[in-house]
């Protein structure tokens, strides 16, 4: 930035990010999905439940409309947006935002747009929130197993436990992996006392281990 102080470190952030490495965010503002930006947010805890509904949605479409991965080309493009997903930060900040990424965000959990949730949302709360979505489903699914167990008009209308737990493992599977890689992420650093200090890689003020 055009405004870099030398006694002031968080001046080199950009984004309203502060703290060691940028990794934090400042006070008032909170880390939204789809980006690193730091905004400034309303209370939209809705949105929790309007994803909640999506995942019954999502779960009925798969099990009773026959949208799986046996079924036409979904498989080779649910694989391909997996795939691609892993490069949407790369590439976002070189082709304006992640908006003409919506679709394969959406196949992948993921917005596609900046999205905040709740003020002062910090990196932390966000990839908890990633990481318990695809376990939702996972049990909105053996909900519908043990239902349809139970009711003969369920299993009688098509439901099919194995096509849907092999779709929403192909559906799940790059939120979960760059979740755990994003747990795992750490850093190593040195601080200006000589001390070693191991960071959170997407958060570096939050201590690793």
């Amino acid at each position: 930035p055009n405004s870099f102080r030398n006694d002031n470190a968080n001046s080199q952030c950009e984004y309203n990010r502060i703290g060691i490495l940028c990794g934090g965010c400042e006070e008032g503002t909170s880390i939204v999905f789809g980006s690193n930006r730091c905004v400034r947010c309303g209370h939209n805890e809705w949105l929790i439940i309007v994803f909640l509904l999506m995942g019954i949605l999502l779960i009925v479409s798969i099990g009773f409309l026959n949208f799986t991965i046996t079924e036409g080309y979904l498989n080779g493009v649910i694989f391909y947006s997996n795939v691609l997903s892993f490069f949407i930060p790369i590439y976002t900040p070189f082709l304006n935002g992640a908006r003409i990424f919506i679709f394969i965000s959406l196949l992948n959990f993921d917005p596609g747009v900046e999205t905040c949730v709740y003020p002062e949302m910090t990196t932390l709360a966000r990839t908890g929130l990633s990481f318990l979505f695809p376990f939702y489903l996972f049990l909105l699914m053996f909900a519908l197993i043990v239902i349809a167990r139970c009711s003969s008009r369920v299993a009688n209308a098509g439901f099919s436990p194995t096509k849907v737990f092999a779709t929403l493992l192909l559906l799940c599977y790059s939120s979960v992996s760059r979740t755990c890689i994003e747990i795992l992420g750490f850093i190593e650093f040195t601080g200006p006392t000589g001390n070693k200090y191991v960071g959170w890689q997407l958060d570096p003020n939050q201590t690793y281990g």
